[in-house]
């Protein structure tokens, strides 16, 4: 998959309050494919949401942090393709 950055899809989230930050992150999540990504820019700490992806869809995407743009940090969000434990069930 080329994952040029041209390419993909941008999710915005600069300015937006951590509620709306979260829900926004999971809905565009929820609607990529797997294997698709999308970047992420926000002028929040990324961990917030990664740990909002991590609630929702634990181990099911990779999480790549790419040089920030101005005073924006960028993450490169992939979501991982089926098959794979989703730790639902705590591994049983």
């Amino acid at each position: 998959m080329d994952l040029a950055a041209d390419t993909l899809p941008l999710l915005n989230l600069a300015g937006l309050d951590a509620e709306l930050s979260r829900s926004r992150l999971l809905t565009a999540f929820e609607h990529l494919a797997p294997g698709q990504a999308m970047d992420l820019g926000s002028d929040a700490d990324p961990a917030v949401l990664e740990q909002a992806l991590a609630e929702v869809w634990p181990r099911q995407y990779s999480w790549v942090a790419l040089p920030p743009q101005g005073l924006q940090g960028r993450v490169r969000v992939t979501r991982k393709a089926a098959g794979g434990c989703c730790g639902c069930c705590g591994g049983q």
